[in-house]
């Protein structure tokens, strides 16, 4: 246990797994039981879960049954999916489909949480930890509203995890036809972040001599095919501090998110607006959500074509209210799912 102080300014105590090797001279409990002893001992009001990960679906639930106040905090769908991010065949955001067509993705392309449990445990268990949950606390009401789909008799509660300023004043400058556009991405690009459409966006503008160079701010999954292009310059890991710094270093004139997931909340759009750039999403989960409602960028629909996405990266400026983006077809609760 790690003392530490809570963003509300009181003191409390993160809990953290431990492997058995890390310290093999001492005996630790692990049972639930010890943990309401230690939990009362520290004076404690409540407990937070943030994710069984690392610990167990099954050991989490066993917490719930102790008669302690708790809140679970969602910061992705491993509740539900196994796959985590909810992308499947051909590295596409899935649907949220019924449970055996689950179930069949889990078998043909593996758990991502490591964790042992069956789908319909892991949702069994999951729906009674969030049940008897004080508060369900979502970053964005996408999130939320993907959470009470699946379970629909909790309610979850919508908290930002930040607020940003000022966002509305951030714009696409315009620019002619024939200059180069320096497009930034920024994180570790994964094929859930988007890697395959990066790859093909390099590859077309190559091919067909397009003004842009695509700077990522980060490392994808695999650099090598991205820079040999010679279309793409990737900076490496980076620490938070230097994002500005490289934003003005590469004169990066707005950057693009490709990730296909519906992320829940999405620090790297606030690092973008933080840099003063407008920020190019795809229309599902919360980064999308954040533009509709605070502005600082441009919602494309999600399954954009190569040659219209070159358009809009050349000049997003055009497309400013073309797109009546209404969110992926399960970004609402109008059609809950069965299973």
């Amino acid at each position: 246990m790690v003392p530490e102080i809570h963003r509300s300014g009181r003191p409390f105590w993160r809990l953290k797994s431990l492997r058995d090797k890390d310290y093999p001279n001492l005996t630790i409990p692990r049972n639930a039981f010890s943990f309401r002893a230690l939990y009362k001992d520290l004076n404690c009001e409540k407990f937070e879960i943030h994710s069984y990960i690392g610990s167990s679906i099954e050991k989490i639930f066993s917490l719930s049954e102790l008669g302690l106040l708790y809140d679970i905090y969602i910061h992705d769908y491993s509740w539900f999916c196994p796959r985590i991010t909810l992308v499947a065949d051909e590295n596409h955001y899935c649907g949220e489909p019924d449970l055996k067509t689950c179930q069949n993705c889990v078998n043909t392309f593996g758990s991502r949480t490591d964790d042992p449990a069956p789908l319909q445990k892991l949702r069994y268990w999951s729906r009674s930890l969030l049940d008897n949950a004080q508060h369900v606390i979502c970053p964005s009401q996408d999130a939320a509203n993907r959470i009470q789909r699946q379970f629909p008799t909790i309610q979850a509660d919508v908290t930002p995890w930040e607020h940003i300023l000022n966002v509305d004043t951030l714009f696409f400058p315009q620019k002619a036809p024939h200059q180069k556009r320096i497009i930034g991405i920024l994180g570790a690009i994964s094929i859930e972040k988007g890697y395959d459409i990066v790859l093909d966006l390099a590859q077309f503008i190559k091919q067909h001599h397009i003004p842009i160079q695509l700077v990522i701010i980060g490392y994808s999954c695999n650099d090598a095919p991205l820079l040999e292009t010679g279309v793409v310059t990737i900076t490496g890991r980076y620490q938070e501090y230097e994002i500005q710094p490289l934003t003005e270093k590469y004169a990066i004139d707005w950057f693009f998110l490709p990730s296909l997931w519906p992320e829940t909340w999405s620090y790297v759009l606030t690092h973008i607006w933080m840099s003063n750039r407008a920020a190019i999403v795809y229309d599902i989960g919360a980064p999308a959500e954040r533009i509709k409602q605070a502005g600082g960028g441009l919602v494309i629909p999600l399954h954009t074509s190569l040659p219209s996405l070159i358009a809009i990266l050349m000049a997003p400026y055009a497309y400013l209210g073309a797109f009546r983006t209404q969110g992926d077809a399960l970004g609402s609760l109008s059609d809950p799912i069965a299973g």
